[in-house]
């Protein structure tokens, strides 16, 4: 049932991105922030359902703005271009916690790899040519 879970809600998040470092500002409209770098920076202009604030607050950087695209082809285009954008803002896919994990498996994989084998990540698991990696 927790695989399931899991699951659905990655299918949730494969709409969304998560820009960061878009300065705040007192009622902000995170859709029309959003929209506005699209349009001047990636020259895209994807129908967006929906873009909000969210992460712990900082008084030193500014919470990402999470957004969710109607459609999954337009998300791809933004990702395709994502080295275009400028003033600082990046973006990142919008993870569930499981596949974050994968980060401190890295040097797993890496290492793996350079031995000749095939580390793949899938589904919030990691698999070492095929066969599902277990810590020691």
């Amino acid at each position: 049932m927790y695989e399931r879970l899991l699951s659905l809600e990655r299918y949730l998040r494969e709409y969304n991105l998560c820009f960061h470092n878009i300065p705040e500002s007192p009622g902000e409209d995170c859709l029309q922030k959003i929209n506005d770098i699209l349009a001047n920076q990636l020259n895209l202009e994807p129908q967006i359902e929906n873009a909000h604030r969210a992460g712990a607050r900082s008084d030193d950087k500014p919470q990402a703005i999470i957004c969710k695209f109607v459609y999954r082809p337009e998300r791809y285009k933004v990702i395709k271009k994502k080295r275009d954008l400028k003033d600082g803002v990046w973006i990142t896919e919008d993870l569930i916690w499981e596949d974050r994990e994968k980060k401190k498996l890295r040097d797993v994989m890496k290492e793996a790899f350079e031995r000749g084998k095939r580390p793949r990540f899938h589904c919030g698991k990691l698999y070492i040519d095929g066969t599902l990696y277990r810590e020691t």
